[in-house]
This record gives C-alpha cells, structure tokens and sequence, in this order.
C-alpha cells in the first residue's frame, strides 16, 4: 500500500475516534476533509494523492481543534441569580472560553469598607463555543439556558464582546446602565478604548460613552472626553 494511502487512513481513523469521544458527530465530515488535507506528519512527507495545500494541522487533534476554533461563536448563557462566579468557574475548568465582565464596587459596613467585584450584566456568562458543544455548558450546574430564538442559540457579535472586553482590560470605572439601542454612535480615537464604538449621550454636563449587548438587551457607561471621540 502507498505510504500517502496509509497515512491518510490513519488519520481518518484517528479523527473518527476523537470526534467520537467529544461528541462532535454534527461536524464529523468538516473533520475527514480536513484529515484528506492533513495526511503529512512533517514538511515533505507523502500526502494523499487527493490533497492539495494542507492547512497548518499535522494530526487528527489538531485538525479537530482547528475545526472548533473556526466554528466557535459567543453565546450569552443565563444563570441563576447570584451564580455567575461560580459558573464561569466551572466551565473554565471544563476548558469552556469564558468572559464573565465584573465591575468594583466599594461595600460599606459599621466598622469597615472593602471594594468588591460584581458581575456588570446581572445573571450572564459569555462562552465562546462551537454550538456543537453546547451540552456540556447546559449541563453545568448554575445554568439556566443558552439565550435562544426559535431557530436555536443566537450569538453574539464578536465587536460586542471586543468591546467590553477592552473596557474591562482598560482600568476605567464603568458601570451598568439602562440600555440604548440607538443615539449617536461615535468611535473612540484615543486612549485605551482606541477603536471602540458606542453611543455618545450628554448627562448633567458630562459625556457618557454606552457599550451594549444587544442580545441581552443591557448596557454598560463611563464618562469620556469627547474630544477623544469621532462621530462614526
């Protein structure tokens, strides 16, 4: 048999037995193609006579990985009240992506005051999953469902999720607020929210930049200059 055949059928094999294991029976025949492209161990190796350029993925894990990576999309899951911390946790450990956006809080009590971090969008963890993955996140304890239309899970825009994400990352006091849908839309030019968009709104003499998720219908301000802003 010819080296190229043999190796082609080992690594169809092998991507058969992986996706088996993980439950991705919805992308199976995504994975065989990618195997048909992915036949050479090393630079140089016989390939399937069948194959053209093969795409960076030498074996059949990295070939499912690859195929995760390309089809994965983010979901806003729902929790119970008071258990996103402990979701996120555990879908972490699950290797789920996660991005649980927290904001501080200064608490105060009699003898003491202490800054706390709670989450900015009240019962919701944003996962980054293949949809074929979904089980296993419904299945965590603390999780309510995947926010869905009649067609199935909706994503959420991967500028969306950018965007808060740099707000989080920036060290800037944020909080929630009531959501907007539409306003003036501008773009940030300067500072460490460069590139990010939102709607510019004036309140008691202060401008306040609002990021939202449309998806769950929520928000999140912090005031600007507007100077460091450009009317998109």
């Amino acid at each position: 048999m010819d080296d190229s055949i043999r190796a082609y059928r080992v690594v169809v094999s092998q991507v058969r037995l992986r996706a088996k294991r993980r439950g991705i029976n919805g992308i199976l025949a995504r994975c065989l193609a990618v195997a048909v492209l992915t036949v050479a161990d090393q630079e140089g190796a016989p390939r399937h006579p069948d194959a053209i350029d093969p795409i960076d993925a030498t074996d059949a894990t990295d070939a499912i990985d690859a195929i995760d990576a390309m089809d994965a999309h983010w979901y806003a899951v729902y929790t119970r009240s008071r258990h996103e911390k402990m979701v996120g946790t555990k879908l972490s450990d699950k290797g789920v992506e996660v991005f649980l956006p927290l904001r501080k809080v200064l608490r105060r009590w009699k003898d003491r005051r202490k800054e706390i971090q709670l989450p900015l969008f009240s019962s919701y963890v944003f996962v980054r999953i293949p949809l074929a993955q979904r089980i296993p996140v419904l299945q965590t304890p603390g999780v309510v469902h995947i926010l869905s239309d009649k067609r199935g899970p909706v994503s959420v825009p991967e500028e969306q999720i950018e965007s808060i994400q740099k707000l989080v990352e920036s060290g800037l006091r944020y909080d929630p607020y009531p959501y907007l849908h539409e306003g003036m839309r501008v773009s940030v030019v300067r500072g460490p929210l460069r590139g990010v968009e939102g709607i510019l709104i004036e309140k008691r003499r202060k401008h306040l930049l609002v990021l939202s998720v449309d998806l769950i219908q929520q928000s999140a301000a912090l005031q600007v200059d507007v100077s460091d802003t450009d009317v998109g």
